[in-house]
């Protein structure tokens, strides 16, 4: 029989791993966003691979490589089948911008007359011989950089696919692996604690999905109606913004209603400027009738957050970490206050779930 390891010692190989592995996590921090995208896709396809796999025909590995390959057939399918129309809207969309670029020139090759000074906004355009484009050699740097940058996010890309498979294939192994890490007497606690930010993340990133899709749908159809130059293509950029929440949208609006006053309708005789307005306030009331409404329909009570909190949050994760951050710091941190509660409550010695303290005190009470 080995001998029994003394508690210095075993604090300081605790000590060591916690260093080595701190070590190793600042090492490979640039794997940490997609291996959190693997696993935030894993998660949202969990749930119907183990509604397949409670066939007793199909396997929990049958489950995985139908839902997987179904989800990536999905995939390249929808933008081959959209393709066409989206090169449209492009190709509406570049001309619109091309038309506010020789607006913008017009206007800066137009001297400003204030009182007896005279201001001449070409100064602000570079020379011909400033712009790096035209330098061949800045031209073969920029295709090396652009080729190293295309293989690279081709990596990163089979790496999030193939974190996302075995991430799939063994997600009952990896919860039932992190439960018993707890003490058995904290168990029971810890399942408890899961239940409920598993509620969390339920509720808010399915909810921003399906939000992002009604969004999308509402303002193409919008869009059409009221006649907006590559309304399509700016509905559908509303809605995959939505995966900002509240911020997003509002970089689409200003799209939309900067096209909407260079253009103007397709349907609707009005001059440019009331258009834009009018794209303002249909973005306005559609936005709000979609936060106020069906964004609380679709999460529930599960994220109590006040909603300034929650604009200065995704605002400071957008600048920190960008898209990423801005999709899981509100679940991240709901979740986070639910431990942080249990924790103080646990300090206090008091029961760790509300419901809990209810019991004692109405026994307290008899």
């Amino acid at each position: 029989m080995s001998n029994v390891w003394s508690n210095s010692l075993r604090y300081r190989i605790m000590t060591a791993l916690v260093i080595l592995f701190l070590a190793l996590a600042y090492y490979a921090r640039e794997a940490f966003g997609p291996l959190i995208f693997a696993a935030l896709i894993a998660y949202l396809m969990n749930p119907i691979v183990e509604w397949i796999a409670k066939s007793p025909r199909l396997s929990r590995k049958v489950g995985v490589n139908i839902v997987f390959f179904l989800v990536i057939a999905i995939l390249i399918a929808i933008p081959s089948i959209f393709l066409p129309s989206i090169i449209r809207e492009l190709e509406t969309f570049s001309q619109e911008l091309r038309s506010i670029y020789a607006i913008l020139l017009e206007f800066l090759s137009t001297p400003i007359q204030i009182l007896e000074w005279t201001f001449e906004p070409q100064v602000l355009l570079p020379a011909i011989e400033d712009i790096p484009l035209l330098d061949v050699s800045y031209l073969t740097g920029e295709a090396f950089h652009l080729v190293e940058v295309i293989t690279v996010n081709i990596l990163w890309l089979l790496v999030i696919l193939v974190a996302t498979y075995f991430l799939l294939l063994d997600w009952t192994k990896i919860k039932r692996f992190f439960t018993k890490l707890t003490p058995e007497e904290y168990q029971s606690d810890a399942q408890r604690l899961y239940r409920e930010v598993v509620t969390i993340w339920n509720s808010y990133l399915r909810g921003n999905l399906i939000l992002m899709f009604f969004t999308a749908i509402i303002f193409m159809v919008a869009w059409s109606i009221i006649g907006l130059p590559a309304g399509i293509l700016l509905g559908l950029m509303m809605g995959l913004l939505k995966i900002i929440p509240d911020v997003g949208p509002m970089f689409a609006a200003g799209a939309s209603v900067l096209v909407a006053f260079i253009e103007g309708s397709t349907v609707l005789d009005i001059p440019n400027m009331w258009f834009a307005v009018l794209v303002f306030v249909v973005y306005f009331v559609l936005i709000n009738i979609i936060t106020i409404w069906l964004r609380s329909v679709l999460f529930g009570r599960s994220v109590h957050m006040h909603s300034g909190l929650v604009f200065i949050l995704i605002m400071l994760a957008v600048i920190i970490q960008g898209i990423l951050g801005a999709v899981i710091v509100i679940p991240f941190v709901a979740s986070s206050f639910i431990i942080l509660q249990y924790v103080l409550r646990k300090i206090y010695k008091q029961p760790g779930f509300p419901e809990e303290m209810d019991v004692v005190e109405e026994l307290l009470s008899d």
